[in-house]
């Protein structure tokens, strides 16, 4: 054989490149073999391998409940509770934010109804029931800084509530900021006084007070022209004690006055408060306007938030320009330290509550007050420097300027 291949060369030749070509088809057929059994393997390898979600954590309960004011450990009840308490079993509602009709077919107004109790007719679940007397806060009459409203705005009147810090504040409703036991006594006995001699028509009356005394006749009438102005006095005795028309023993006193103020603001198309009688009416609308900014600035109530900017509005465009106010109006240039002093402190009590005033307005009063200033030995004059105080003739030999 091997004779016969060297023999025959074209013989050795063929079978040569026979054998080379099945080599070459047996190479690539076993590459594709293996090619084809790793992609099988790799497809079965992940179908077999499924995802695993791990399981959804849960969270644990809340252990205080925060939608409602802690209960202070301190806070001890009272025995004076002169206006009942009422508890809706609707949901928790603000007094004074309530729309007349809603849910009533075939009416439909947006009006606001001060005098309805919370809860009853139109609910606002935003608000909550559990918040203290005066939740918004307080301060003596036309100061303060800081605090909290509810808003997330800085409030000035935090200090008339319970743990808020301040001085003030701290009726029967609440313990206060500071006041000791003797002072919130004292306090208490003064709002239950006011609150019993208020007229049914929520007024307090200079010559009718009187009238509602229970054991003795009290003394000391006034004039009756100027029960705008004390029916705001006693409201600001209640607020500057923390207590307002939303939550507080006296809530029904507090939310006559307010609608009787009101009341009076219906009648005058320019935000004045009462009539315009004598020359003294201006004191009355100064601290009807004072106390309706304060009653706003503690309660956030939108039924009061128009009619304290109509009453901010009028002392504005009462004011004598680049200069400051007094009797007339339209003011007629003549200014005295008296009346000014007044209406500086409803502007006040408005910007710490964030209605709008006008800056200037304050900065023009100040000016004023500089000029009536003795810079020597600080005393201010009533009208100009160096002249009378600002006292009543009749009290002026009791209470002489030296």
């Amino acid at each position: 054989m091997l004779l016969l291949l060297c023999n025959s060369p074209w013989l050795s030749m063929a079978v040569l490149l026979h054998v080379m070509i099945f080599v070459v088809f047996s190479v690539i057929y076993l590459t594709r073999e293996q090619s084809a059994e790793r992609q099988k393997n790799l497809a079965v390898s992940i179908a077999a391998t499924p995802l695993q979600i791990p399981p959804a954590l849960e969270e644990p309960s809340e252990l205080i409940d925060r939608s409602r004011v802690p209960i202070l450990l301190t806070e001890k009840e009272r025995s004076v509770d002169l206006d009942p308490a009422y508890i809706s079993d609707a949901d928790p509602g603000r007094v004074g934010e309530i729309t007349p009709g809603v849910g009533t077919p075939g009416v439909d107004t947006d009006e606001i109804d001060l005098g309805q109790e919370a809860g009853l007719h139109n609910p606002d679940p935003e608000a909550l029931s559990s918040l203290p007397s005066g939740a918004t806060g307080g301060t003596p009459i036309g100061v303060g800084s800081v605090g909290h409203v509810g808003t997330g705005a800085p409030s000035a009147y935090v200090g008339r509530l319970p743990g808020g810090g301040g001085k003030g504040g701290g009726g029967p409703t609440h313990g206060g900021g500071g006041a000791s036991s003797a002072t919130r006594q004292a306090t208490d006995a003064a709002l239950v006084w006011l609150a019993q001699h208020q007229s049914p028509d929520g007024r307090w009356s200079a010559t009718g007070f009187a009238e509602q005394c229970r054991k003795n006749e009290c003394s000391g009438r006034g004039n009756d022209l100027h029960d705008t102005g004390l029916t705001a006095l006693a409201l600001l005795c209640f607020l500057g004690a923390g207590e307002t028309h939303q939550t507080s023993v006296f809530k029904d006193t507090i939310k006559r006055g307010l609608v009787h103020l009101l009341s009076l603001q219906e009648e005058s198309e320019d935000g004045c408060f009462g009539e315009r009688i004598g020359q003294h009416w201006v004191y009355n609308h100064a601290c009807a306007a004072l106390a309706l900014a304060e009653a706003y600035g503690m309660t956030g109530a939108k039924a009061l938030k128009e009619p304290a900017q109509r009453g901010i509005n009028f002392i504005l465009v009462a004011q004598n320009p680049y200069s400051a106010w007094r009797y007339a109006y339209p003011p007629d240039g003549d200014s005295d330290s008296s009346v000014t002093g007044w209406m500086v402190m409803a502007l006040k009590s408005a910007a710490l509550s964030r209605l709008t005033i006008d800056r200037v307005a304050l900065d023009n009063a100040l000016s004023f007050i500089d000029e009536i200033t003795d810079p020597l030995s600080g005393r201010t004059g009533y009208t100009a420097l160096g002249g009378t105080p600002a006292r009543l003739p009749s009290l002026a030999r009791a209470f002489p300027a030296d």
